[in-house]
């Protein structure tokens, strides 16, 4: 379980809220269960790592479920860590890392449209 919200692989998640680091890894987040949901769903080869809250593996267990049968990396944090990931003030406890070069070619044309859309704008965001 990650419980040390200044470690590197925090940092370096945390630096994909900028613009910089999405462009040079080629990586976003995807925050919350909705996004992270659809993420597992229609795109689970696209997925890196899947950060999850003790928490919200229990309330989310369909999305975990999933993930496991996709053979993505599970990783287990701390509310604590997990807002240090996302910085946002009430994270919801899934956060995924997907790659936005995995997401090509997309098998549903509409979603995929929409996952492009949301990477656009994460791309282009300060």
């Amino acid at each position: 379980m990650l419980t040390n919200p200044r470690a590197d692989r925090v940092r370096s998640v945390r630096g994909l809220s900028r613009r910089q680091s999405r462009e040079r890894s080629g990586l976003f987040v995807a925050d919350g269960p909705q996004s992270v949901r659809e993420a597992v769903r229609h795109a689970p080869g696209a997925v890196r790592d899947l950060y999850v809250t003790p928490a919200a593996r229990e309330r989310h267990a369909d999305i975990v479920t999933a993930a496991r049968a996709a053979d993505i990396e599970l990783r287990e944090c701390s509310e604590e860590v997990l807002a240090a990931m996302s910085g946002t003030d009430a994270p919801q406890g899934l956060l995924a890392v997907v790659g936005v070069h995995d997401l090509h070619p997309f098998p549903f044309p509409a979603l995929g449209g929409l996952l492009r859309s949301i990477t656009l704008r994460m791309t282009l965001a300060p």
